[in-house]
């Protein structure tokens, strides 16, 4: 039986997981921890959707950025090296993401994969903290 990750309420149950085994040591270097994998949110509302995989490598490290938002207190926007917006952490599953950068911890993404469902990019991120 393979790797799972648990779903919040309402969230369909199990999934396979879809980057690194959770109990399993990232491959990335240094002292960091793989928080979890998820995927961006909102990426058929960003400019040129389109496009937007055109901006992406593997592995390539995200921008995470606290943002003021109407719609969701907890808000963290994903975002190109270059400043290109990508989307935003699930609204409901970023509270603990937010609450760590908003203590100024340092924590960061990665891009694991993409494909397009349609005219828009569906991205998935892993999310480390450094120790």
């Amino acid at each position: 039986m393979g790797d799972f990750e648990l779903k919040p309420a309402g969230g369909g149950g199990l999934t396979p997981w879809p980057g690194n085994s959770p109990h399993q040591p990232a491959q990335a270097g240094g002292d960091e921890i793989l928080l979890v994998n998820h995927h961006v949110a909102g990426t058929a509302h960003v400019a040129h959707p389109e496009t937007l995989t055109a901006d992406l490598t593997l592995g390539m490290q995200v921008r995470l950025l606290r943002e003021n938002n109407a719609y969701d207190a907890f808000a963290v926007k994903v975002m190109t090296p270059t400043g290109r917006d990508l989307g935003y952490l699930p609204k409901g599953e970023n509270v603990v993401i937010a609450r760590l950068l908003d203590a100024g911890l340092n924590v960061y993404a990665k891009v694991t994969n993409w494909t397009m469902k349609g005219t828009w990019p569906y991205i998935r991120i892993d999310l480390f903290l450094r120790l």
